[in-house]
């Protein structure tokens, strides 16, 4: 009888450790089950050579071993009749990963490094303020030329140059707010300016000199003013969007790490995992923000459109955060985005077209040598097999008269 045995070898996942001393279970359901265990070096064997005691079947090997993880392990092995099954390499995983302390220690140096990028966005921010961008330079000049007048004014009247001027300013305000996809201009700041214009037609009907002269002070800072706290320039821009997935990325690491630490599951080979995500996701959410930048979205939601400027720095923010809480789905985004482009190449290339040959007409035959080709050509005449079917000819039935037998008789 063949030799029929089940060799293999009991190994760690990751250090390649060879677990000495596990206890292997090899069962067929509905019989009974055998044992074995590892030697010094991980190996272990079945002796299956007994096809009453073993028959073909899908048997259960399950392995123990108390360095491992999770305990036991359970591998599916197909058993053929006569055939010895091929070497096994049962690959675990050792408890000795899991330390509660280095996940403690990961645990305080993302909350440092949280603390550290809270204080050095706010130094930055107080040492490189955002720059007052002006709205626009026409509406900078009108509303500094209606200080200007309302200063040499004496009697103010509806009919004052001051009074045109704040018109006119009123009138480039409102085209700059209609503008699309413009930045410097949010929802709070448009409406203090829009409330300082209607204070100073207020006072201009109201002859109130000193209340306009107020308003317009006013009026010229607000134009001024910063529209978001937020860097809105590049390339200090790319720095905010940089920081910002940066916190994201922390914060998301500290609520994960607190999650496998209450369940005592935290294993230090995932560190230098969590490191690279902390490098690459800012990064990522940088080149992301970059590219949608360069495009408007538009969102439909219950019939109603929302466009979505990407170059305002608020949404950039937004973005940024998200990323850092989700940067498989971003990494997806930018895979897709990818491949879009790379299949738009492809299907834009040209092909190299084949130079076609045309075929050299072939010079006339001779009359005879055509004449002999033809002949050869003709098809050769096959006997004809003689008629099954009887025909119908005169036949003499008596003495006196001729008739035609009938087909068959």
């Amino acid at each position: 009888m063949a030799e029929r045995k089940l060799r293999g070898t009991v190994i760690d996942k990751h250090t390649e450790r060879r677990y000495e001393g596990a206890t292997l279970r090899l069962q067929l359901e509905g019989h009974a089950p055998a044992f074995a265990n590892t030697d010094d070096d991980g190996d272990f064997e079945f002796d299956l050579t007994n096809e009453q005691t073993w028959p073909a079947g899908e048997y259960t090997l399950t392995v123990f071993h108390p360095d491992s993880r999770h305990g036991e392990k359970e591998e599916k092995i197909k058993l053929e009749a006569g055939k010895a099954p091929g070497p096994q390499r049962i690959e675990m995983l050792s408890d000795q990963e899991q330390s509660d302390l280095a996940g403690w220690a990961f645990l305080g140096v993302l909350v440092l490094m949280l603390g550290a990028l809270f204080w050095g966005f706010i130094t930055l921010h107080y040492r490189n303020p955002n720059k007052s961008l002006p709205l626009d330079e026409s509406l900078t000049a009108l509303v500094e030329l209606a200080q200007t007048q309302a200063k040499e004014t004496i009697t103010l009247k509806a009919s004052s140059p001051v009074s045109t001027t704040i018109a006119t300013a009123e009138s480039v305000f409102t085209s700059l707010q209609n503008q699309p996809n413009q930045t410097l201009i949010n929802a709070h700041k448009g409406e203090m300016i829009k409330t300082l214009f209607a204070e100073a037609r207020t006072a201009i009907e109201a002859g109130d000199l000193p209340g306009l002269t107020t308003v317009l002070t006013s009026t010229n800072e607000a134009v001024l003013q910063p529209a978001s706290y937020f860097w809105q320039s590049d390339p200090w821009r790319l720095v905010e969007i940089l920081m910002w997935a940066l916190a994201a990325t922390i914060i998301s690491l500290a609520i994960s790490t607190g999650g496998y630490l209450s369940r005592r599951s935290f294993y230090w080979r995932a560190v230098p995992t969590r490191v690279v995500l902390l490098i690459t996701v800012p990064i990522l959410a940088v080149v992301i923000a970059f590219v949608l930048s360069l495009v408007t979205i538009s969102i439909t939601v219950s019939g109603v459109e929302f466009k979505l400027d990407m170059r305002n720095v608020t949404m950039s923010i937004l973005v940024a955060v998200l990323i850092g809480l989700a940067p498989w789905k971003a990494w997806g985004f930018l895979n897709g985005l990818a491949n879009l482009f790379f299949s738009k190449l492809t299907v834009g290339a040209k092909e190299p077209t084949e130079k076609k040959v045309e075929p050299t007409p072939a010079a006339e035959p001779a009359p005879e040598v055509e004449k002999e080709r033809q002949r050869k050509a003709a098809p050769t005449p096959q006997p004809t097999a003689p008629s099954l079917q009887p025909t119908s000819t005169p036949k003499r039935i008596g003495p006196f008269e001729d008739r035609e037998l009938p087909t068959g008789e």
